[in-house]
């Protein structure tokens, strides 16, 4: 610690540096994700925002009018929103689908439009469903609120998508769901473009902290030149950093408060934009609507009341002229255009304004209110530009025809300042007319001007102060577009970024002359510093010259334990570096001592006999290895400073050398194989005494004999050559012998013999290790019979007989004599089993078998195949005859009962006759001619015991 205070510490050590810029651009990046997620989360609020917006202009009657299926595609209502939707992408560029979906009750989603062209291929027919759908969307049906998943993927590509419940305020039913869909590669950008701020903050002070370390360890190095040029280094370092984190602070300052005045923006533009809503439903219901309905209700409509009726609505501020149109045969009979009610605001505007024909036309087709084109309105008329809507009126007599149309013109202006309340100050309103082509102004602030054009919103961090409110409104898509004016800029002034920056760069002007006034005071410490070190450096480079050269490992140690200085053995044998280690405790700090309690004895030997010689001591390096030595030790003065001068003998080699030597003549002794050494022509000099133990020798008893003192077995001259040959070669020989015990008792053993050689590559011993595996071979034996014999009854089982038939096989077919097979199968085993159990089953078969053998000669073979399933291989004969007087004897063992469990049980047998070479070539061959003869002679005697 006191080597990173001091002065020019830091420098020393570059790579603090490092790990300090590391830290620095570790920082930047959980800051950076941390922002990522805050852009993340302020995006899917936006995306949500812009979502509700679009749908509280959706009209719950058109979409109850629609049934979800392809009959759809004949209804207007259909056809009225495809267009809406597709007009309204132009508010929202980053989007690229707007959907509206609905929910069956299997719980399937299905489409009712979307927003692309009629037979585009992204395009989502009516009643189409939605089979990629992600269940985080199902919430929006299942618990009536919107919901924004994403980044996801299906066959459009990857979206971030909110869904937004289109509900029933009066019954809280989810009548549909509309779908606002964001491109997932752009909102990945728009994400991670949060997070340059903080990883390019981070990497800039990186920056200066590595150039910063690289000029001060410039400085460090000797010579007057450097410390010159590089004095203000720390200075500059503090100014570099202050100004890249005041920048940074002043950005992130700017840019909450910003998000803060576009949250109140939001609040107040959506309430503004929400007004204007209101108004136009206003205008659709209580003026056009309730027109259309007094002329539907009035079968024989007088002008007075029709006058009286009109001049009520045309009352209200936003309309500017209200007019019947009538159709056909009525238009005469009823109304002439010259006794149409004037309207008071001026002459009637309806059906002479642009667009009015394609407006009547498309109302009379479709039965829905449909609008004309926006125009100026005419002096007396009002102010600004109009819309004229109309709302087609049909005979209420069943046959569906066209009586004619209720129009009202309305002033978008007065509509806009109405919706305002005469707060122009804080925001501008415009409305924009959306549709094929560039978006039209329509009405509002700007006038029109290109100083002013529509550009949509976002869900971007960075977009400007600007909110849209998409309007569907008589077969018209309109967006409300709001702006803040000087009154909002006035409550909402930004100044945080410019007060952070002012605050940053005074705190850092600050801290820059109060470090250069600091170091400035160590450069004058450091000089003193430096005449003093190099006093020490002229005495140390004397003591150096005498002990440096010296052949062991020489230190310098203060009493408490501090290095002070070591020689480049010294290096080596601690595994230190010097500058590493000096004025570092070899106890406390370095841990050198294996057993340090002894060190404050020692230290007190030395100064109180003067010197020390040839103690052992154990070291243990920093890698953890143990090193032994010998020290001598006498107290000197070292810089003034009573201290110990040791000198070590590095003995690690000799001690390991003794200890490996005490392993192995403990194995020697203790070990459970007995190990006899022979020198290099076979004399006996030593042995263990599991030796003596294995052989019943003693000791003094082999000692001078030779190894063939053991052997119980006569050692043929090519079995000698071959285990000299052995040695030779490869230096081991290895193999089974048996040897006899002084008793007189034989055994098996695993012997291995090794050649020892000296560093010369001679021959100067033997060894030989003597395994005792009498229980192996023991073992062996027991699971070859188990793996080739029934467990029950000992016989041969299948492996075994397959063998020894194939064997007979051999012979007969060398000797030219026959060989059978004879197949056995109880009839009644059955019958036993059932009636006296399965142990007196068993002790049945094992009758049977005895029997068998004691029939069969020397060279035959009884088998148990399993079950009650026996097979005979009998060899030896030359002729047929033979073979059936054999077969006779067998049939003659079935006559007698058998002995099993107490009783005596009389059983028959099937038996099948196989022989070579006559019926088959090989063993299974003839094992299954003589199953075939078996079972015929089984199905002979079942017969014949029905008959």
């Amino acid at each position: 610690m006191k080597r990173f205070c001091s002065a020019g510490g830091f420098v020393r050590l570059p790579v603090l540096w490092i790990l300090l810029a590391a830290a620095v651009l570790a920082g930047g990046a959980v800051i950076g994700r941390w922002r990522m997620k805050e852009a993340d989360r302020f995006m899917r609020e936006e995306l949500l925002r812009q979502t509700r917006l679009l749908s509280e202009t959706i009209q719950l009657d058109q979409v109850r009018a629609l049934s979800g299926t392809e009959d759809d595609l004949r209804l207007p209502e259909y056809w009225r929103f495809k267009e809406q939707f597709r007009a309204a992408l132009q508010a929202f560029p980053g989007s690229k689908f707007i959907t509206l979906v609905g929910h069956r009750p299997d719980g399937t989603i299905f489409f009712y439009a979307d927003s692309e062209l009629p037979g585009s291929e992204d395009e989502s027919p009516p009643g189409d469903v939605y089979e990629e759908m992600d269940p985080g969307f199902l919430p929006a049906f299942e618990e009536n609120r919107p919901v924004t998943v994403g980044p996801i993927s299906d066959r459009w590509g990857t979206w971030v998508s909110t869904w937004y419940p289109v509900s029933d305020h009066a019954t809280g039913e989810t009548v549909a769901v509309l779908a606002l869909d964001i491109d997932g590669g752009n909102w990945r950008g728009d994400v991670l473009r949060a997070s340059l701020l903080p990883n390019g903050t981070a990497l800039l002070l990186a920056v200066v902290l590595l150039f910063g370390g690289f000029l001060l360890q410039r400085r460090s190095r000797p010579g007057e030149e450097g410390r010159r040029r590089f004095r203000h280094g720390e200075a500059f370092l503090a100014l570099s950093a202050g100004l890249v984190l005041s920048v940074s602070f002043a950005l992130l300052a700017r840019e909450k408060e910003f998000m803060g005045s576009r949250h109140s923006f939001s609040v107040l533009a959506d309430a503004r934009s929400g007004e204007l809503h209101m108004l136009f439903d206003k205008t659709r219901n209580m003026a056009l609507e309730s027109l259309g309905r007094f002329i539907e209700a009035e079968r024989n409509l007088s002008v007075e009341h029709l006058e009286r009726f009109i001049d009520h609505l045309e009352a209200l501020p936003e309309v500017i002229s209200v007019a019947w149109i009538p159709h056909g045969p009525e238009a005469g009979a009823l109304l002439s255009a010259e006794a149409s009610p004037a309207p008071r605001r001026g002459n009637r505007l309806q059906g002479k304004e642009p667009g009015a024909a394609e407006a009547m036309r498309r109302a009379a087709e479709t039965a829905l209110p449909s609008a004309s084109d926006i125009f100026d309105l005419p002096e007396g008329a009002g102010r600004g530009r109009g819309l004229t809507i109309y709302r087609p009126v049909f005979f209420r007599d069943g046959s569906s025809r066209l009586r004619g149309f209720a129009a009202v013109t309305l002033g978008l202006d007065i509509l806009l300042t109405r919706a305002q309340r005469g707060g122009e100050a804080e925001a501008s309103m415009a409305l924009w007319q959306l549709g094929e082509g560039q978006p039209r102004f329509a009405a509002g602030a700007g006038g029109g001007s290109d100083s002013w054009e529509f550009s949509g919103v976002t869900v971007s961090s960075g977009d400007s102060l600007c909110s849209v409110r998409p309007i569907f409104a008589f077969g018209r898509t309109f967006a409300a577009e709001m702006r803040p004016g000087k009154a909002f800029y006035l409550h909402h002034p930004v100044r945080a970024g410019w007060m952070a920056l002012v605050t940053g760069l005074f705190i850092t002007l600050s801290v820059t002359v109060l470090v250069g006034a600091a170091f400035r005071a160590r450069e004058a410490l450091e000089l003193a510093v430096d005449r003093r070190t190099a006093e020490l450096r002229e005495s140390e480079a004397r003591f150096r010259s005498l002990v440096e050269d010296v052949p062991f490992p020489v230190a310098v140690i203060s009493p408490e334990g501090r290095i002070l200085f070591t020689n480049s053995r010294g290096e080596e044998f601690f595994g230190l570096e010097a500058a590493h280690a000096m004025g570092k405790n070899l106890l406390s700090d370095l841990h050198l001592l294996v057993n340090p309690g002894a060190f404050h004895g020692f230290v007190d030997q030395v100064f109180a006999s003067g010197s020390l010689h040839a103690r052992e001591v154990s070291f243990r390096k920093p890698d953890g290895e143990t090193r032994w030595a010998l020290v001598s030790a006498s107290p000197i003065s070292f810089d003034e400073e009573t201290s110990i001068i040791i000198a070590l003998q590095d003995i690690t080699g000799r001690k390991a050398m003794i200890d490996r030597l005490q392993l192995a003549d403990q194995f020697f002794r203790t070990t459970t194989e007995g190990i006899v050494v022979t020198d290099a022509e076979g004399f006996i000099e030593d042995g263990n005494p599991a030796l003596e133990e294995l052989t019943g020798y003693t000791l003094e008893e082999i000692r001078g004999g030779r190894p063939g003192m053991f052997s119980a077995q006569r050692v043929h001259s090519e079995t000698s050559e071959r285990f000299w040959d052995s040695l030779r070669r490869n230096g081991v020989w290895q193999g089974e012998v048996w040897n006899r015990r002084k008793d007189g008792e034989a055994y098996p053993v695993w012997l291995t013999v090794t050649a020892v050689k000296d560093s010369e590559g001679k021959v100067t011993h033997y060894a030989g290790v003597l395994t005792h595996i009498g229980d192996i071979k023991m073992e062996q034996q027991r699971l070859s019979h188990m793996a080739y014999h029934d467990s029950l009854t000992g016989l041969p089982n299948r492996y075994l007989l397959l063998d020894r038939l194939e064997m007979v096989i051999a012979r007969a077919r060398r000797e030219r004599s026959l060989a059978a097979a004879v197949f056995i199968d109880l009839d009644e085993f059955k019958e036993v089993n059932d009636t006296y159990g399965h142990e007196t089953g068993d002790l049945l078969l094992v009758s049977v078998a005895r029997r068998l053998t004691g029939l069969i000669r020397e060279q035959d073979t009884a088998a148990r195949l399993g079950g009650d399933e026996f097979v005979l291989v009998l060899d030896g004969f030359f002729s047929r005859e033979e073979v059936e007087a054999f077969l006779a004897r067998i049939y003659g063992a079935f006559s007698e009962p058998f002995p099993a469990g107490g009783r005596l049980l009389s059983v028959h047998g099937s038996i099948g006759t196989a022989l070579f070479p006559d019926d088959g070539s090989t063993a299974r061959e003839l094992i299954a001619r003589a199953d075939e003869e078996m079972y015929t002679v089984k199905w002979k005697n079942r017969e014949r015991h029905i008959s």
